[in-house]
């Protein structure tokens, strides 16, 4: 066979193993300078963030305040609860803790309307942390309202020794 009447075989690197560059960007077209300058916009805030308290409570201030915001409040207007007294109530019951009343001290049953609400709502508020308002509209509604409740019944009620009697009664 004759060699040279066939064309001549190209040898390539299989397409695996060959490195393409990119393409070169094209060139940026030159702008003609502008005979003023490009105008800027600038936004100066002066804003302030206070350090955080201990609740994990931090204000921030879009802009420098004119005047302190807690110069202004004492620390008695921002809660409406007095401070805790060590006195029983001549029912036994220890509710000094549960007094509620403005800074003017107003006396019980402010904010509320009766005495027996009162102390209810001051039950609810102090001690643990379970009892919801909903917890205690189920009180209300499912056991002191229930026809068969009889408050004289509670005249020596003990929740131990009720709790020990319900244990022993199976």
């Amino acid at each position: 066979t004759n060699h040279d009447s066939r064309p001549r075989r190209i040898l390539r690197l299989p397409l695996r193993y060959r490195d393409e560059l990119p393409q070169a960007p094209l060139p940026v077209a030159q702008d003609q300078p502008n005979s003023h300058p490009t105008r800027v916009i600038l936004h100066v805030f002066d804003s302030i963030r206070t350090c955080f308290n201990t609740f994990g409570i931090a204000r921030q201030y879009r802009h420098r305040p004119s005047y302190d915001p807690d110069a202004i409040v004492s620390a008695d207007e921002l809660s409406n609860i007095r401070p805790a007294e060590s006195h029983i109530s001549d029912t036994g019951i220890q509710d000094g803790e549960a007094l509620l009343g403005s800074p003017s001290r107003r006396e019980p049953p402010w904010p509320w309307k009766n005495m027996s609400i009162w102390r209810l709502m001051s039950w609810m508020v102090t001690g643990s942390d379970r009892k919801s308002v909903m917890e205690v509209e189920r009180l209300v509604n499912d056991v002191m309202k229930a026809d068969d409740f009889t408050l004289d019944d509670f005249e020596h009620f003990n929740p131990n020794t009720q709790m020990k009697h319900f244990d022993t009664s199976e």
